[in-house]
């Protein structure tokens, strides 16, 4: 379970490069009340870099979570 509060990305244009969104959950995984991003000054202040981590990240397929890939798998591609 990822130790912080996730992001439920709701039409934040960062969500796909997020890994407060893109964190894989547990059962009782904290979310945030809302939305960290700043349209106005196009800025997150809760953005997480998924490239920045070796945790395992959801991959998004055709608008759903489908895979879980490591780190790893996603250098290799």
């Amino acid at each position: 379970m990822p130790d912080f509060c996730m992001c439920q990305g709701d039409d934040c244009p960062l969500k796909n490069q997020c890994y407060r969104y893109r964190a894989v959950p547990d059962l009782a995984q904290p979310y945030l009340s809302d939305l960290p991003y700043d349209f106005e000054k196009q800025v997150c202040k809760g953005f997480k870099d998924v490239v920045k981590t070796s945790a395992p990240i959801r991959q998004l397929n055709d608008d759903s979570w489908d895979v879980i890939v490591s780190d790893h798998e996603r250098a290799s591609k």
